[in-house]
């Protein structure tokens, strides 16, 4: 044991003391990056005032963080990539386990080494040259390393399966890259079917519907919303309860994949053999993993046009070039395979069951015409005219809501019949735009429904009983602001009556 202690110490002066210019260059690179910028504001050659120098100091602080947990991997593990490196590497006097843990710890202090050393230069920066409270800047400072060593425990199962340099700077990009790929094509998808699933001509984004400011689903976007995720815990604590719930099921998902990508690059490392070096890769988590979840997200973008339109059809013909090309680049390689044109159409042949499933369950049940009646606390109401300015404004407060959805339900299954909710149909002259609202001020999710007739005056007459407050608006007086508004009570018949005729007869 005293031997293997006293080799590992060896080693460990042999890494330092060998890459010491490397150490240095880190330092004087991260300084440029991070620090520089408050030394510019305060020398005044950039005009950055005390409220938007805390917002650049936690982006430089987040591109730092991210540059040396992405860069340290492939430089901790290049010897992987030589055959006469490796050959030697593996021969030292120690277990391939304690070897991994230890090389794994010190390519993380090597990087850690000159990113804090710079956020001590920008936390006295801060201190000397603003008001800031600092307190929450060393709290910010010091959770960066949970971000920091899932980037940098990630990156490493990415270095140790991979044979090459090549391979490594490839698929290290691509599992940085991909997620936010993902994230884009699943909003873009749901959006777009949202339109055509739901009878309202427009909606709030379905994706801040179900999920507030996307939180949940915006924790594919790794590694930059788990940041996010734990500045908002930071620097707003437990004000916002359920953002502070979500902050923490984030960064508990990612921890955990964290865990589990540093076993298997452990697991990865004790069965490597010394031969596979300078060989294409082959593991099944790097190109086969990374080629099939971008294809998936191209062809889920795909969905997003008309099934039998032309762009459909050049799109899905590069989509399909570009996984030939990535399957012949994995396998360095200029000869198509079967088994390449098979996978395409299976990945298509699956991605298509996707999209029918989600259209026959009206997108697992989550596309809904109203939201659940718990996630909302008023409705507001806006009908106008298109042909003239007028139009009633309504607030319905929480105990009249159950009468208001069954009337919507009623409005809804008429307006279906009629299709004039179609974006296409040619006489639309009508609007009703309703707004969930979870209180006077923040509106959760918003519906507009299109139609060529007017409502009955019956039907406006019974929303207007059910609301705490109606506007009207009667374009056909005009006072010295435009067109006459006026606030009425919701029993006030004759008003309610006049500004419906003469919305009515202005068509």
């Amino acid at each position: 044991m005293r031997i293997m202690n006293r080799n590992t110490k060896s080693y460990v002066q042999y890494f330092f003391k060998s890459n010491r210019r490397l150490l240095i260059l880190m330092c004087v690179g991260l300084f440029i990056i991070m620090p520089f910028a408050i030394i510019n504001s305060a020398s005044g050659e950039v005009e950055i005032d005390n409220s938007s120098l805390p917002g650049c100091i936690f982006v430089f602080s987040l591109i730092g963080t991210f540059l040396v947990a992405g860069i340290m991997p492939m430089f901790t593990w290049r010897f992987l990539y030589k055959k006469t490196s490796c050959n030697m590497y593996l021969s030292l006097p120690i277990t391939r386990k304690k070897f991994f843990v230890v090389q794994y710890l010190l390519g993380a202090v090597f990087g850690l080494i000159p990113l804090y050393l710079n956020f001590v230069i920008e936390f006295l920066l801060l201190g000397f040259f603003t008001s800031i409270a600092l307190f929450d800047f060393f709290v910010y400072f010091v959770v960066l390393l949970i971000p920091f060593f899932i980037t940098y425990t990630i990156l490493t199962m990415i270095a140790v399966k991979c044979n090459n340099f090549a391979d490594a700077v490839v698929m290290s990009a691509a599992y940085l890259i991909l997620p936010f790929v993902l994230y884009l094509a699943i909003v873009m998808f749901m959006d777009y079917q949202a339109s055509d699933l739901l009878i309202a001509n427009s909606s709030t984004s379905l994706i801040n519907e179900i999920m507030p400011e996307g939180t949940m689903l915006s924790a594919l976007s790794f590694p930059v919303s788990l940041t996010i995720s734990l500045a908002w815990f930071v620097f707003d604590g437990f004000e916002m309860a359920y953002e502070s719930i979500v902050n923490l099921i984030t960064t508990g998902v990612w921890c955990l994949l964290g865990i589990v990508a540093f076993y298997i690059s452990m697991r990865g490392f004790i069965l490597r053999k010394e031969e596979e070096s300078q060989h294409h890769t082959t593991s099944y988590l790097m190109y086969p993993f990374v080629v099939t979840v971008l294809s998936v997200a191209l062809i889920l973008i795909l969905f997003t046009s008309d099934l039998f339109s032309s762009s459909m059809f050049i799109m899905g013909t590069i989509i399909f070039a570009l996984y030939i090309i990535m399957r012949l680049f994995a396998r360095r390689s200029l000869k198509i395979k079967i088994t390449d044109i098979g996978g395409f159409m299976g990945i298509t042949a699956a991605t298509l069951a996707f999209v029918l499933v989600y259209q026959s369950t009206h997108g697992f049940g989550l596309v809904k015409e109203y939201p659940d009646t718990d996630d909302f606390r008023f409705v507001n109401i806006y009908y106008s005219s298109y042909n003239n300015g007028n139009s009633f404004e309504m607030k319905i407060p929480e105990e009249n809501i159950e009468e208001f959805l069954d009337w919507l339900d009623g409005y809804l299954e008429e307006a279906e019949k009629k299709d004039t909710h179609s974006i296409d149909y040619p006489d639309i002259r009508y609007s009703m735009m309703i707004d969930y609202q979870l209180d006077r001020n923040i509106v959760e999710s918003t519906r507009e429904y299109w139609d060529s007739t007017m409502l009955d005056y019956s039907d406006l007459k019974k929303l207007a009983h059910w609301s705490s407050s109606v506007r009207l608006t009667d374009c056909s007086i005009i006072d010295e602001d435009g067109c006459a508004i006026k606030e009425v009570y919701n029993n006030d018949e004759a008003a309610l009556k006049q500004n419906y005729e003469a919305m009515k007869s202005a068509q």
